[in-house]
């Protein structure tokens, strides 16, 4: 029986065209404008530095839906400019008031949504379109030297910042696959994130030797309200896993 009954044996293709749900990872890397927005002006007027931030990374997490001209995509980024360790804030005598510790963070729900300009079953050219709306986080930690606690009035102390701001971003791409239900995506954009009116997330001291209140809002020593740019150019990829295939 055997020998007489033939058998056909037809092999599954992965076909980009007829997937509908899946997950995605994404991560990213690229400049940054934030350079010295967190910590240039709110260390005391008399204070100088050197270091700026240069580079940003992020990761996102999320599901896709796509359909076979384009896909919609909702998922979670993190964002994180470099942080900067050590700073030397310095007076104009060149001179060591403080060192600085500089992080910044960027929390962010995201939708995206992709337009396939060319694609085949096996790969994708991709115009994106995406954004969000999350929180932007900054933490800075103050060593003042004898001489900066001298014209200060101040030691050693955190100061955390906070406000809810929107991100967009823009990207091409080019998809292809990688395994019988995974692709491989690689994209450069630019991103667009900036926070206004950042407040104190706690009491805080400040220079002059008084307090911040928790939730009043974060200012220079001119009086102006500092701006975290978190925007600028980035390159990212993307592994992608289809759960339909």
């Amino acid at each position: 029986m055997i020998l007489l009954i033939s058998l056909n044996c037809h092999a599954r293709v992965f076909n980009l065209y007829n997937q509908s749900f899946g997950a995605y990872v994404r991560g990213s890397a690229g400049t940054s404008n934030a350079q010295q927005d967190a910590f240039l002006k709110t260390s005391g007027s008399q204070t100088q530095f050197t270091e700026t931030i240069k580079y940003s990374s992020s990761l996102e997490l999320g599901f896709m839906f796509p359909t076979p001209q384009y896909s919609f995509l909702l998922g979670f980024q993190v964002l994180h400019p470099q942080s900067l360790t050590s700073l030397e804030g310095k007076k104009s005598d060149d001179s060591l008031l403080m060192n600085v510790d500089s992080r910044i963070y960027g929390f962010f729900p995201v939708a995206h949504f992709d337009y396939f300009l060319k694609r085949t079953p096996n790969t994708r050219v991709i115009f994106s379109l995406g954004g969000g709306y999350g929180k932007v986080s900054v933490k800075n930690s103050y060593n003042l030297t004898p001489a900066g606690s001298a014209l200060y009035s101040a030691s050693q102390f955190d100061s955390s910042w906070s406000q809810y701001a929107y991100t967009f971003e823009s990207s091409l791409g080019y998809e292809f696959v990688l395994s019988s239900s995974a692709t491989m995506l690689f994209n450069m954009g630019y991103r667009y994130v900036k926070a206004h009116e950042l407040k104190y997330d706690q009491d805080t001291p400040n220079f002059a030797g008084g307090t911040n209140p928790s939730g009043s809002p974060v200012k220079t020593s001119a009086g102006d309200a500092p701006v975290i740019d978190l925007g600028g150019i980035f390159a990212g990829i993307s592994f992608q896993f289809y759960f339909n295939y």
